[in-house]
């Protein structure tokens, strides 16, 4: 509850006897009041008046003058001695403010009360844009002080000094581009010199010509049936080749044990080999066991003869190796 400052303040309140259930009776002596400004007992006076048996009044001031001010809460308490038994009850609890509502209603300065204000604002009040004003103190809490406030800033506005960045060149001068008729000198694209437009078309140099092609068209035409016949041919050697067996880069012939048939034989390097072992025999360089070491090798086909070194190798059962030499009178042999 809300008390206006300065103004009097009073309640009444009532004795009961707690010995007789309560009727009214007189205290043993004249109550006393005590106001508590903000919790705090006060010293301001509180004036106690009998009524009638059992009934008192009670006033007090709390003002300004009396150190109080708006916004304090009071509360005013009443103590009693009853048959000798102590009595207190708490008879107000108010808070107090500079004006109450009936302030706003007396007449201003200008004739006009909170009534008469009402009906003028009542629906009948039009803002007009072109000549209202409105008083703005913040925007987003930021303080106005003048129109200036709303002004943008930082850019350049007519007498400002401008900065050159370059020498100014009066040939220079402000022009708008159409795209109709004005060019663009394009010096590089991506650090590339430009010096034509032909620089923009397509290479195409290395694509096919229409007479190039008519020549194709034609060399297809001429084998049209021919690639058959080769894929054939092809197909009929591959089934002759796949019946090899290769160790390495060597046709693989007598590793499973077969026997090997030779049917057909350089007759002049039998002749050279047959005459230059005998040869060896004869003038001593090979002994009958060379020759025979010689001979087996060549039943189990362990043998090299190069035609043009004239160099043959045989390789013994220990796997050891032999080299007849003849394109000399000398051999040699290694192991």
């Amino acid at each position: 509850m809300y008390h206006k400052l300065g103004e009097v303040l009073s309640g009444t309140f009532t004795i009961g006897d707690p010995a007789n259930d309560g009727v009214l009776v007189d205290a043993d002596s004249t109550p006393t009041g005590t106001v508590y400004k903000n919790l705090v007992a006060d010293a301001l006076a509180v004036t106690v008046t009998k009524l009638v048996t059992g009934k008192y009044k009670w006033t007090c001031t709390p003002s300004a003058g009396a150190s109080f001010s708006a916004g304090d809460s009071i509360s005013v308490m009443i103590s009693a001695t009853v048959g000798s038994g102590a009595y207190a009850t708490t008879v107000k609890e108010v808070i107090l403010q500079a004006r109450e509502i009936d302030d706003l209603a007396q007449t201003g300065a200008d004739g006009d009360t909170l009534e008469t204000l009402s009906d003028q604002i009542d629906g009948t009040s039009t803002f007009n844009a072109s000549s209202d004003k409105v008083d703005v103190n913040k925007v987003n809490g930021n303080s106005v002080t003048s129109a200036d406030d709303f002004k943008a800033t930082g850019f350049a506005v007519p007498g400002d000094e401008m900065k050159l960045e370059s020498t100014y060149d009066a040939a220079k001068t402000a022009s708008q581009f159409d795209a109709s008729s004005d060019e663009v000198d394009v010096g590089k694209v991506k650090g590339t010199g430009i010096t034509s437009v032909d620089d923009f078309k397509a290479n195409v140099s290395a694509l096919a010509t229409l007479a190039g092609q008519a020549t194709i068209v034609a060399a297809l035409s001429s084998l049209d049936g021919k690639v058959d016949t080769v894929d054939s041919i092809v197909d009929a050697i591959k089934a002759v080749t796949d019946l090899f067996s290769f160790t390495g880069n060597d046709v693989k012939c007598t590793l499973d044990g077969e026997t090997v048939s030779v049917s057909a034989i350089n007759a002049s390097s039998v002749t050279s080999i047959v005459t230059g072992v005998w040869a060896k025999v004869v003038d001593g360089t090979r002994t009958a066991v060379d020759v025979l070491q010689l001979i087996n090798a060549v039943f189990r086909g362990s043998w090299v003869y190069d035609t043009t070194t004239k160099l043959l190798t045989i390789t013994n059962e220990d796997s050891g190796t032999v080299v007849w030499d003849f394109s000399t009178d000398n051999e040699r042999t290694t192991s």
